[in-house]
């Protein structure tokens, strides 16, 4: 058979005729640009006017979202509490029209908002409280007599019963268990049960055990994960029910976001806790619920094309062999933890690197977008982003737009 030989003149050859074709691919597969889509065209036109960023809430589907929700726990005969890191609002509480009045606080800030409209609410603390912040709240004045503190250590259970001593209080306590997320709490309650016998002061509420590692798990593992939750969690029931306790009377909490459809196959919890589901970011996508929360921020700076600072001369080759990178877009603001979605095809800039001053967003041919419009992002989760705007900017249907108070 004859040899074949390579020369230098034929490799480069081959090398053009590589890289041309790879450039084609990329220019092909390059996401296009465009104008925003009506339903953002519309929140354009009534968030131009207020010139800087803003969190937007879209009602109509926050309610369409737990109309779903609220409906799918009650089916599954659960008990449902909502989470204020994650809805840090209390008219957007309000506006879920949730039929609970059962919540999880996870700060002093937001506990005491609760306790100023009722002294009386069913809260679970979603974390341990330092007691030294237990104290600081109990000077304010205000005192929850339904609130439930979280118990993860013995040492912590000995701090509570102190505190209540000292200020003659009877407080309700949960006692966290690690049910397999490994972030803290009872591995085995047996122990602390019969602690709680020598605390008088110290009244059990219940248990929570939070499993958000399932949703993380690799898909082989995740049923063995899964069971292994419901398998701890019952052991900790169990372990309660022998130590003379009545797990009938008890808040068995759990859930989240990620998690809260796998207690409708059957749970050992008889709550689940869910708070980002009800706007739905990007990290707790699951059907039906859609997207109900945006930043949106105005453009500041459009350059035409985006030149490459120190090397001008080699913006055209970028742009053809990079297409999406050809136009700017430099926005009030921004590094919030978001991706932008409208107008289509924007995208972070990788030469300028995350901004939270004026943060550039590129995009291909076709962008329609002038300065002054918004460009929308739509968070990736809605704890510390709700809040970080100021009061939230609420749109439902054709009727005025409303500002509602967050929490700290």
């Amino acid at each position: 058979m004859p040899r074949f030989r390579f020369t230098r003149r034929g490799l480069a050859a081959i090398g053009l005729v590589a890289t041309g074709a790879a450039v084609g691919v990329r220019r092909l597969a390059a996401p296009a640009s465009g104008p925003h889509d009506p339903y953002f065209s519309a929140l354009n036109a009534k968030l131009k006017p207020f010139g800087v960023p803003a969190l937007v809430v879209d009602l109509a589907r926050v309610r369409a979202n737990a109309k779903s929700i609220v409906g799918r726990v009650a089916a599954a005969k659960l008990g449902l509490r909502l989470v204020v890191k994650s809805l840090p609002c209390l008219n957007l509480l309000d506006a879920l029209e949730a039929g609970t009045q059962r919540y999880m606080a996870f700060n002093t800030t937001m506990l005491s908002a609760l306790w100023a409209r009722d002294v009386a609410t069913d809260v679970l603390l979603g974390k341990p409280m330092p007691i030294a912040a237990v104290r600081a709240l109990h000077a304010l004045g205000t005192w929850g007599t339904n609130t439930q503190w979280l118990i993860d250590t013995k040492e912590r259970l000995a701090e509570y019963d102190a505190f209540a001593a000292e200020h003659g209080l009877t407080l309700k306590v949960s006692l966290e268990i690690d049910v397999g997320f490994h972030r803290g709490g009872f591995a085995e309650v047996t122990d602390v049960a019969q602690a709680l016998k020598g605390h008088p002061r110290l009244s059990l509420a219940g248990l929570m055990g939070y499993e958000p590692h399932v949703a993380k798990t690799p898909a082989p593992l995740r049923g063995r994960a899964w069971s292994n939750v419901q398998e701890r969690y019952r052991a900790a029931v169990a372990a309660l029910k022998a130590a003379g306790f009545d797990p009938a009377g008890l808040t068995l909490n759990s859930g989240g976001s990620m998690t809260f459809t796998r207690h409708f196959e059957g749970t050992a919890a008889n709550e689940v806790a869910i708070g980002s589901a009800f706007v739905s970011p990007s990290d707790f996508d699951q059907e039906p619920l859609q997207p109900a929360a945006f930043i949106a921020t105005p453009v500041l700076k459009r350059l035409s094309p985006m030149p490459i600072p120190g090397l001008e001369a080699l913006t055209g080759l970028r742009s053809f062999v990079m297409p999406e990178t050809t136009h700017g877009l430099f926005v009030f603001g921004g590094h919030w933890l978001a991706n932008p979605v409208s107008p289509p095809g924007l995208s972070y800039s990788s030469l300028y690197g995350r901004s939270s001053n004026q943060e550039l967003v590129v995009a291909g041919d076709g962008l329609d977008v002038a300065v002054g419009d918004c460009v929308f992002y739509r968070p990736t989760q809605s704890e510390a982003v709700l809040n970080a705007f100021g009061d939230l900017v609420v749109v439902d249907g054709e009727k005025p737009i409303e500002r509602w108070a967050v929490l700290a």
